[in-house]
């Protein structure tokens, strides 16, 4: 119960994290690089091949992206002139204090724009392992 109970705490902390990356980009120059923010949403129901799976979820933490076509690739695996240009936009992020970014993916669009996700503004990696480590 303890583990379960930190892994919901730290998970509502990657939430805000995230939320709030999102909103400080969307002021700013960078909001062409991210998918469309929709803000923080309130799920009622996951329901998956007919099944409610709504437990297995956090409901209210939850926010609406823009849907971009396309598979993503993760940052790291990135090489070359684009990892280049991908890492001068992350530079950008980190100026806005949007220092997690180590899990992003990225999307090419057709018309050139990159557009990244999965970041946010700060990671309790360490602490996260920590306190679920001590909950075992």
């Amino acid at each position: 119960m303890i583990e379960t109970c930190c892994q919901f705490c730290l998970t509502r902390k990657r939430f805000a994290s995230e939320v709030s990356a999102y909103k400080r980009i969307s002021n700013t120059t960078l909001v062409a690089n991210i998918p469309t923010f929709y803000g923080a949403r309130r799920i009622t129901r996951v329901v998956s091949s007919g099944a409610d799976i709504s437990i297995n979820y956090l409901l209210d933490s939850c926010y609406e992206l823009e849907l971009i076509p396309g598979n993503d690739t993760k940052i790291r695996a990135l090489q070359g002139t684009i990892a280049c240009k991908v890492n001068a936009l992350l530079q950008r992020f980190h100026q806005l204090g949007i220092r997690f970014t180590s899990d992003a993916s990225c999307f090419f669009l057709p018309s050139k724009e990159i557009k990244l996700i999965d970041f946010a503004t700060h990671a309790n990696m360490q602490t996260a392992n920590r306190l679920l480590h001590l909950a075992r």
